[in-house]
């Protein structure tokens, strides 16, 4: 039972506070290997920013957003725990929100829902009413013993005796009938989520299946009377869950006080499992673990072995401290995420990285894991550093964070050297609207990022007149004519407008990956977009003349097309100028030829003319 893949740097608790980092360690080591994360249904996270652990994050099986918050810790006859208090925050428009309380539900309509979730460990006021149950992580030192623990409802269940009226249409209305739950959290199978990716993950990087053990007992049920709730007896409808998933190596003695339930006595059912039994019980049978087919072979394949095409796109951020680069990276983060993609943010040019621990080489040092990606800090060469987060991680992306004093242009050589590696994309510089114009006349670094950009945010707009911004966007034409300019507001703007890679499920509609462009906003400062049907077959040369000598104000090009002569299509990618043909590697092959042209105050009808002819 290989135990030290889940230690960051090899380390094993030796404590019972240090227990918690357990945690941390299986959720960040499974969802560095992206097939493996995708198998078991890891979808999104996202490490609070808190004293103690805590976490958020997403799975295949539920629309809504999971909780984990630190909740202590301890030792009993020489094994460590921890416990967390687990949440689930239902998607507004799930059946399931039905289930919880109704102040609960009135948070999830707030403008501010997703706000609080990803800060919940600081308002007890609101993750109240989304308690699910208990987490809990043990760790035997003597043999290295782990396992994994909820306690938790099959429904939590309030009944209302008086029933809750609202003012209806004709008048006073039962919300809730006299006698009917006020809440009906199905809180088990909500909690078997969180147990089923963590010991699932958990059996991946041991290698081996857990010993399971189901434990249920009587529990009560509440009734809300008066404006106060008491228990009483459920006879069965409520039942209290002890569910614990066991890895000891096989020399070890299977000990049946290992883990112990916090409930004593009124047991009602009792189910173990073990994989040297062939038969799983029905209880258990949902768990991926005990399919140990279903985690075979679902480590992240090199697909650059197998003559793949895999480089991910490498995307430059700069811009002065405090322009707002940190909430536009944010934005494409969580943006990202969304599409299930994991990609590394690399801060480069920073001094030390404040790790504890490294899961890689000296080189890039993971600082945290934020939104389904890695975030490093590269106090090295670049190239190295690079080479080194793609090996180990794989992302779908890579963001180069550059520090406010830096000049992209100065990476121009490494870049060039990252090739084979990288796919470039743009240069991004977040812009400060408000003090641009001093920084011009105070910083000749300030020119030279506006210089090296293939796009412009001036954000922070909020404040000025439309004469203050345009005054603005003729000085950044004046230095850079061939950058495009967004103007923003806090640092609000989608990053699909700019980066949207998704050009594969175009096959089918050529515009649908990219409607955004059609739907003009404020910050859109007149950018449209066109999908235009190319022949089946193109002359590569005269194509990239035509590409070369547009004359029209393009930004971006995206498209898939099958040149005269091969035998298969390819993928065409223009940013600003410059641009890339590579081998279509999706093994879902178009119906037919197509590209997306992105540009300010375009003429679609010409632009479909200039290339059809």
């Amino acid at each position: 039972m290989n135990v030290n893949r889940i230690f960051s740097a090899g380390r094993a608790p030796e404590s019972p506070e240090q227990v918690q980092e357990l945690l941390k360690n299986i959720i960040t080591v499974t969802n560095y290997l992206p097939g493996v994360r995708n198998t078991l249904g890891w979808r999104g996270i996202f490490r609070i920013p808190y004293e103690e652990e805590s976490w958020t994050f997403k799975s295949t099986e539920h629309p809504g957003v999971f909780g984990l918050d630190y909740a202590g810790s301890g030792e009993k006859d020489g094994i460590y725990s921890a416990s967390f208090n687990m949440f689930y925050f239902p998607d507004p428009e799930e059946e399931a929100i039905e289930k919880f309380p109704i102040n609960g539900a009135v948070y999830a309509y707030h403008d501010d829902y997703r706000e609080l979730i990803r800060s919940f460990p600081e308002h007890p006021e609101f993750f109240n009413y989304f308690f699910i149950g208990k987490l809990i992580i043990t760790y035997r030192p003597s043999d290295s013993a782990i396992s994994i623990g909820i306690e938790s409802l099959s429904e939590d269940i309030i009944i209302s005796e008086e029933g809750v009226m609202v003012d209806g249409a004709e008048g006073k209305e039962y919300l809730i009938e006299p006698g009917e739950p006020e809440q009906a959290i199905p809180s088990f199978s909500l909690s078997c989520t969180v147990f089923n990716l963590l010991a699932s993950s958990l059996s991946f990087h041991l290698e081996k299946a857990p010993e399971v053990r189901l434990r249920q007992y009587n529990a009560e049920k509440k009734i809300l009377a008066g404006g106060n709730i008491r228990s009483v007896e459920s006879n069965g409808e409520v039942k209290h869950n002890s569910l614990i998933a066991m890895f000891y190596s096989d020399e070890t003695a299977q000990s049946g006080d290992f883990f112990n339930s916090g409930k004593t006595g009124n047991e009602i059912h009792e189910v173990t499992w073990s994989s040297a039994r062939s038969s799983i019980p029905e209880e258990f049978s949902a768990f991926i673990f005990t399919n140990s087919g279903k985690i075979i072979n679902t480590t992240s394949i090199n697909k650059s072995l197998l003559g793949i095409e895999t480089k991910p796109p490498l995307y430059i951020i700069s811009g002065f401290l405090g322009a707002g680069k940190t909430t536009f990276i944010q934005n494409f983060l969580e943006a990202q995420s969304q599409k299930y993609l994991f990609g590394a943010v690399v801060q480069n040019e920073l001094g030390e990285a404040g790790l504890d621990g490294t899961l890689i080489s000296d080189e890039c040092k993971v600082v945290e894991m934020d939104e389904g990606c890695v975030c490093c800090s590269l106090s090295g060469n670049l190239r190295r550093g690079i080479n080194t987060i793609i090996g180990e991680f794989m992302p779908d992306f890579i963001i180069l964070e550059t520090t406010g004093a830096a000049n992209p242009m100065n990476l121009t050589a490494e870049i060039h050297d990252l090739r084979d590696l990288v796919r470039f994309d743009s240069v991004t510089i977040i812009i400060d609207a408000h003090n641009i114009i001093e920084s011009l006349d105070k910083y000749s670094i300030a020119k030279e990022q506006i210089k090296s950009a293939d796009i412009m945010i001036l954000n922070k707009t909020d404040g000025l007149t439309e004469a203050e911004i345009e005054e603005r966007k003729k000085i950044l034409t004046g230095i850079n004519r061939r950058a495009l300019i967004y103007t923003s507001e806090y640092g609000n703007i989608n990053p699909a407008l700019l980066y949207d890679q998704d050009i594969s499920s175009a096959n089918n509609n050529p515009a649908m990956s990219f409607a955004v462009h059609n739907n003009k906003t404020h910050a859109d400062d007149g950018l449209s977009g066109v999908s235009i049907t190319l022949p089946d077959s193109l002359n590569r040369e005269a194509f990239l003349n035509k590409i070369e000598q547009l004359p029209y104000d393009i930004f971006r090009i995206k498209g898939i097309m099958r040149f005269t002569g091969d035998d298969k299509f390819s993928v065409f990618q223009y940013v600003s100028g410059r641009y890339e043909v590579s081998l279509h590697t999706d093994e879902r092959e178009p119906e037919k030829s197509f590209i997306v042209l992105i540009g300010k105050d375009i003429d679609s009808e010409k632009l479909k003319e200039y290339f059809a002819n």
